[in-house]
């Protein structure tokens, strides 16, 4: 349920004009929210509350809001409703930093919830990065919170017995902190692929957004100040509220 009544200033719909009603609703809707009637995080008017204001059918309605979510001016929570967009911070990808590091540089508190530990034979590219030496890993999977709201899923792949300590201590903090303050190893260095995948079932139930929403996917191998293999990590961000800047000098 909106919070609100619903804007009335809003132009009706030309019938007799040529432009489809759904992009004459769109352009109506996202009007508002781009002239601040709206508030990022906040809730959106309902279908019906939309279709009042309008006369048009809820096939139309539906199809306009499709659009918003597509553009990023909408999000929609699973079991919640629809939302205004919050404005997606941008994080440096050329400064290597912890997940709890880039939400403390925005203002917000950073949280997770612990979903599944389990230790493997390492395989594929974990094994690349650990080596033939590192014989078993355990693999640390939590879902991650700024200011209690789930934007990612982090999986990340420790290196044992070199670090087999309970995972319960980073339930709820930083493993980089963990790892500096309890084994004097600091990640200094890391390679990354940054793509680009749409979230299956369960990652939709966890984040709180609709199947097939667009998350952003970052493969991590980070290495310690000597060289070290210290972790691969693979997290999955919201792509409606995260995104990553870099900044380009061409030249050879």
């Amino acid at each position: 349920m909106s919070t609100r009544p619903f804007q009335r200033r809003l132009g009706t719909l030309d019938r007799s004009s040529g432009v489809p009603l759904r992009l004459q609703l769109r352009d109506a809707l996202q009007r508002q929210i781009t002239e601040g009637s709206y508030h990022p995080g906040e809730a959106f008017p309902t279908e019906r509350e939309i279709a009042e204001r309008f006369r048009v059918s809820r096939t139309t309605i539906r199809e306009a809001l499709v659009d918003l979510v597509k553009d990023g001016f909408l999000v929609r929570q699973q079991g919640k409703g629809t939302f205004v967009a919050r404005a997606k911070d941008a994080f440096d990808a050329t400064r290597l930093s912890s997940f709890s590091e880039d939400m403390r540089k925005q203002g917000l508190a950073a949280g997770s919830r612990l979903l599944d530990v389990r230790d493997d034979v390492p395989s594929g590219e974990i094994a690349a990065h650990f080596g033939a030496d590192v014989k078993r890993v355990r693999g640390i999977h939590r879902l991650r919170f700024a200011n209690d709201e789930p934007i990612a899923l982090q999986l990340s792949w420790l290196p044992l017995p070199r670090f087999d300590f309970p995972p319960e201590s980073i339930a709820d903090g930083s493993l980089y902190a963990l790892l500096e303050e309890r084994h004097g190893v600091y990640i200094d260095s890391a390679d990354e692929v940054i793509s680009a995948q749409t979230a299956d079932a369960e990652e939709a139930r966890l984040l709180g957004i609709e199947p097939d929403a667009p998350l952003l996917c970052v493969l991590r191998f980070a290495y310690s100040q000597t060289g070290e293999a210290i972790e691969c990590v693979r997290i999955r961000y919201r792509a409606d509220r995260y995104t990553f800047s870099v900044h380009q000098r061409r030249g050879g």
